[in-house]
């Protein structure tokens, strides 16, 4: 599978991608590479860099905010700066990630795929995310946007855009993240009718709140502290919105009439009534995705992923790289080389050694103490005991996962194959079809049978009755002629 066919299957229409992605021949493919070591090793350092620029995110803004806003903090510690260790952690991690994100480009620009990488709304996030973390770091790095509360703002937002990128690297790993992430959007795209008509009736009951209460007494208090929300819409607005999440103060309609009568009415409507039906909703629209479309969430974000790291794995710069490390291959042993690369022959290199660590733990039938042979075992298997942790950890931490035996990265990252459920309701009723099918076979030979049957009776009975009729008419005759003799024999 080259990346002309993920690229292909990206392209589909999505009722058609839903259906490729969950065939087994599609499974398999994404199987095979995702268990890779270029798909492993880009794995880990998104996270290793995802973690790094976090931690050093908030490290580098708390000690930001500090300086910036904490008039003791400056006088006792004068010299004081922002961290440069953390600084140059943000300014890496973003650029490895910029640097991943222009090579995607470049390599679809290459094969005159850009339009594929503009219009794919899953850049978007790796676009902001850069975006946020070298935005601040060059802020808090220069001490700029010092004045007010813009830094403080724009902080708390780069959080969500950091934590957002966690979760959506979890749900390209992970099934259970997959349907979470995508039942959050599925449900979103179904409120958006109820959320526009709740946004309505919330401004219609804030304006009638504010109504109620304007040029009040409470509201013409000197102190603008002491006004109770109702007499700005705003605040208004916003008490309408805690007063759906609960939040009730019974004080502030004690003493008007028709605050209360709307109180009660708003009530009725969005707190008893739409409530119950975001709740219903959401669990309605939430079952469908956890349910029918599980796994065609996951199949999906695995083949976004695939695609996406297959493209950063075969750029045409990756020819080059290859012609200055081997430039006295030729063409011929070039091709035979990406024949074996795609083949899987490169995943050889640590199976057999994992195979035959593994297989030491087998029983034997040494139970002997006193031979040799079962103590050659017991030495080889403690030492394999040590060896094992220290050959995942080493090639966990410095080199990314390259080198885990494959055994290891296809426990961690392939997934068992499924099959579509519209195709097991589709395969189903085509048997269930069949069974009718049958059923009206048989039924119709039985007729068949039947009315042959009758036919025979038919015919066997008009003959009786053919028979009757002549048997009938010679006694009509006889009786005829008994009565012409009786006439002759009186006359004379």
């Amino acid at each position: 599978a080259t990346a002309d066919f993920f690229i292909a299957l990206q392209a589909l229409p999505e009722c058609l991608r839903e259906h490729a992605v969950v065939t087994p021949h599609v499974q398999s493919v994404l199987n095979a590479k995702v268990s890779k070591r270029f798909h492993t090793m880009m794995k880990f350092l998104d996270l290793y860099f995802t973690i790094a620029i976090i931690i050093s995110f908030r490290v580098t803004v708390f000690e930001s905010i500090m300086l910036r806003y904490n008039e003791d903090y400056k006088e006792n510690h004068p010299d004081a700066m922002v961290s440069p260790l953390y600084l140059g952690f943000l300014f890496l991690g973003g650029l490895y990630f910029l640097l991943r994100e222009l090579i995607q480009m470049m390599s679809l620009a290459v094969q005159g795929q850009f339009r594929d990488w503009v219009f794919d709304e899953n850049n978007v996030l790796d676009v902001i995310f850069i975006v946020v973390v070298l935005f601040n770091a060059i802020v808090m790095h220069l001490n700029a946007l010092t004045s007010g509360e813009f830094f403080r703002t724009l902080t708390a937002f780069s959080t969500l855009i950091l934590w957002m990128k966690v979760l959506f690297f979890l749900k390209s790993i992970f099934v259970d993240f997959a349907v979470f992430v995508g039942g959050v959007f599925y449900v979103v795209r179904r409120l958006v009718t109820f959320l526009i008509s709740l946004l309505v009736i919330l401004v219609m009951f804030a304006q009638m709140f504010f109504t109620v209460f304007q040029e009040k007494e409470d509201c013409q208090k000197p102190n603008v502290i002491d006004h109770p929300l109702w007499c700005n819409f705003w605040f208004s607005l916003l008490k309408v919105y805690t007063m759906l999440l609960g939040e009730i103060d019974m004080d502030d309609f004690i003493d008007n009439p028709g605050s209360i009568v709307l109180f009660v009415f708003f009530m009725l409507l969005v707190v008893i009534l739409l409530a119950n039906v975001l709740i219903a909703i959401v669990t309605d629209s939430y079952g469908v995705i956890q349910n029918e479309r599980a796994q065609v969430v996951f199949w999906n974000n695995m083949l976004d992923t695939i695609a996406e790291m297959h493209i950063l794995s075969s750029g045409p710069w990756t020819h080059k790289i290859k012609g200055l490390c081997c430039g006295v291959c030729t063409d011929g042993d070039s091709a035979t080389a990406d024949t074996q690369k795609e083949s899987g022959d490169e995943e050889v290199f640590g199976r057999n050694l994992w195979t035959q660590s593994i297989e030491i733990y087998n029983d034997q039938g040494l139970k002997n103490m006193l031979t040799r042979e079962f103590w050659v075992y017991l030495f080889v298997r403690i030492f394999a005991a040590f060896a094992i942790p220290i050959w995942l950890l080493l090639g966990l931490i410095p080199f990314a996962g390259l080198l885990w035996p494959p055994q290891v990265r296809e426990f961690l990252f392939v997934q068992k194959t499924s099959r579509n459920q519209s195709d097991s309701v589709v395969e189903q009723r085509s048997i269930q079809m069949d069974e009718i099918k049958n059923d009206v076979c048989k039924l119709q030979k039985n007729i068949d049978e039947e009315m042959e049957t009758d036919k025979r009776e038919v015919d066997e009975m008009r003959s009786q009755l053919v028979q009757m009729k002549a048997e009938m008419k010679n006694e009509m005759n006889q009786i005829k002629e008994l009565m012409t003799m009786l006439f002759d024999v009186q006359t004379s």
